[in-house]
Protein backbone atom coordinates (compact mmCIF):
# COMPACT_ATOMS: atom_id res chain seq x y z
CA UNK A 1 0.00 0.00 0.00
CA UNK A 2 1.39 3.19 -0.64
CA UNK A 3 2.03 5.88 2.13
CA UNK A 4 1.45 9.42 0.98
CA UNK A 5 2.83 10.84 4.18
CA UNK A 6 6.05 9.40 3.88
CA UNK A 7 6.33 10.41 0.25
CA UNK A 8 5.77 13.64 0.79
CA UNK A 9 8.28 13.64 3.27
CA UNK A 10 10.89 12.48 1.38
CA UNK A 11 10.13 14.76 -1.27
CA UNK A 12 9.33 17.30 0.64
CA UNK A 13 11.89 20.53 -0.87
CA UNK A 14 15.15 20.82 0.56
CA UNK A 15 15.85 23.76 2.61
CA UNK A 16 18.78 25.48 1.23
CA UNK A 17 18.78 29.23 2.72
CA UNK A 18 20.82 30.38 5.73
CA UNK A 19 18.90 32.53 8.15
CA UNK A 20 19.06 36.64 8.30
CA UNK A 21 21.19 38.60 8.56
CA UNK A 22 23.66 37.25 6.07
CA UNK A 23 26.77 37.41 7.15
CA UNK A 24 26.25 37.55 10.75
CA UNK A 25 26.00 40.51 12.36
CA UNK A 26 27.33 41.66 16.82
CA UNK A 27 24.09 43.46 18.67
CA UNK A 28 27.24 43.53 21.57
CA UNK A 29 30.42 43.41 20.17
CA UNK A 30 33.27 41.60 22.26
CA UNK A 31 34.33 43.21 25.19
CA UNK A 32 36.11 42.68 28.76
CA UNK A 33 32.93 41.88 30.82
CA UNK A 34 34.00 43.93 34.69
CA UNK A 35 31.16 41.55 36.54
CA UNK A 36 33.06 38.42 35.77
CA UNK A 37 37.20 38.97 36.21
CA UNK A 38 38.94 37.64 32.98
CA UNK A 39 36.11 37.22 31.02
CA UNK A 40 35.04 38.96 28.07
CA UNK A 41 31.12 39.17 26.85
CA UNK A 42 29.29 38.82 23.56
CA UNK A 43 26.18 39.26 21.91
CA UNK A 44 25.01 38.33 18.01
CA UNK A 45 22.55 40.11 16.39
CA UNK A 46 19.40 37.50 16.73
CA UNK A 47 18.83 35.36 13.31
CA UNK A 48 15.70 34.13 11.70
CA UNK A 49 14.85 31.03 10.09
CA UNK A 50 11.72 29.11 9.85
CA UNK A 51 13.49 26.15 10.70
CA UNK A 52 14.66 28.38 14.29
CA UNK A 53 18.02 29.50 14.74
CA UNK A 54 21.91 28.54 16.63
CA UNK A 55 24.46 30.59 16.92
CA UNK A 56 28.54 29.82 17.29
CA UNK A 57 31.37 31.77 18.65
CA UNK A 58 34.67 31.07 17.91
CA UNK A 59 37.96 32.62 19.28
CA UNK A 60 40.09 33.13 16.07
CA UNK A 61 43.42 34.71 18.44
CA UNK A 62 44.60 34.85 22.04
CA UNK A 63 43.77 31.10 23.05
CA UNK A 64 40.03 31.74 24.22
CA UNK A 65 37.40 28.94 23.96
CA UNK A 66 34.86 28.74 20.99
CA UNK A 67 30.99 27.93 22.04
CA UNK A 68 29.91 25.22 20.24
CA UNK A 69 26.18 25.38 17.99
CA UNK A 70 24.13 27.10 21.16
CA UNK A 71 20.52 28.38 21.25
CA UNK A 72 21.71 32.05 22.83
CA UNK A 73 22.25 34.94 21.17
CA UNK A 74 25.02 35.95 24.52
CA UNK A 75 28.45 34.25 25.06
CA UNK A 76 30.62 35.25 27.96
CA UNK A 77 34.06 33.33 27.15
CA UNK A 78 35.56 33.29 30.99
CA UNK A 79 38.73 31.59 32.98
CA UNK A 80 41.05 34.51 30.70
CA UNK A 81 44.46 35.44 31.16
CA UNK A 82 45.57 39.27 30.23
CA UNK A 83 45.87 39.71 26.83
CA UNK A 84 44.12 40.27 23.61
CA UNK A 85 41.11 37.66 22.21
CA UNK A 86 39.46 37.95 18.80
CA UNK A 87 35.90 36.50 17.97
CA UNK A 88 33.36 36.12 15.42
CA UNK A 89 29.91 34.38 15.16
CA UNK A 90 28.11 32.67 13.02
CA UNK A 91 24.63 31.61 12.61
CA UNK A 92 23.01 28.06 11.65
CA UNK A 93 19.35 27.27 10.83
CA UNK A 94 17.99 24.10 12.39
CA UNK A 95 17.06 22.05 9.00
CA UNK A 96 18.50 18.88 8.37
CA UNK A 97 20.87 21.09 6.06
CA UNK A 98 21.93 23.15 9.11
CA UNK A 99 22.50 25.97 6.04
CA UNK A 100 25.14 28.63 7.80
CA UNK A 101 25.23 32.22 7.08
CA UNK A 102 28.61 33.84 6.54
CA UNK A 103 30.77 34.48 9.56
CA UNK A 104 30.56 38.30 10.99
CA UNK A 105 33.60 40.47 11.42
CA UNK A 106 35.71 39.79 13.47
CA UNK A 107 36.73 41.67 16.97
CA UNK A 108 39.26 41.93 19.53
CA UNK A 109 39.05 42.51 23.46
CA UNK A 110 41.75 43.01 25.78
CA UNK A 111 41.67 41.39 28.97
CA UNK A 112 43.83 43.42 31.93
Amino acid sequence: MFDFATCAELYAPVDKTPPTPNPSLWETEPSVYPQIPGSVLMRAAAATDENGVEYRFVCTAGGGHDSDWQNSVLYIDGGLRPGTYTYKCQARDKSPQQNRTEWSTEVSATVE
